[in-house]
């Protein structure tokens, strides 16, 4: 639902170098005016940056979700980035979640992080 609203980051919960963080948007679609009014299906098409080293790629919902899940397998197409993905490997215990939240269109300006 949230993907379908406006620009995301969706982010693993483990290191801080830019690995497995994406900023994302939706290609060839509009964003729906209010979150839930729509939702994607996996042939959505998504334009995906890694904040490692900034590289843009293009993938569907569906092969964006394989990736993060279980790496660059066949399913999940011809990927760019160096790292293999499997972002939710170890489960919990072992930081293996995915962060979703509001790509801030202001980011480009710096940010702030407070610990």
């Amino acid at each position: 639902k949230s993907m379908a609203f406006q620009p995301r980051v969706v982010k693993q919960n483990r290191g801080s170098a830019g690995e497995g963080i994406w900023l994302c948007w939706l290609e060839g679609k509009e964003y729906c005016k209010r979150l839930g009014d729509s939702t994607l299906s996996n042939t959505d098409k998504l334009k995906l940056m890694e904040m490692n080293d900034n590289h843009v790629e293009y993938h569907t919902v569906g092969e964006f979700i394989e990736f993060c899940v279980n790496g660059p397998t066949k399913k999940a197409g011809t990927w760019k980035s160096v790292f293999p993905g499997k972002y939710l490997e170890g489960g919990k215990q072992a930081g293996g979640q995915l962060v979703d939240q509001r790509l801030l269109s202001r980011i480009s300006e710096g940010e702030v992080r407070m610990l």
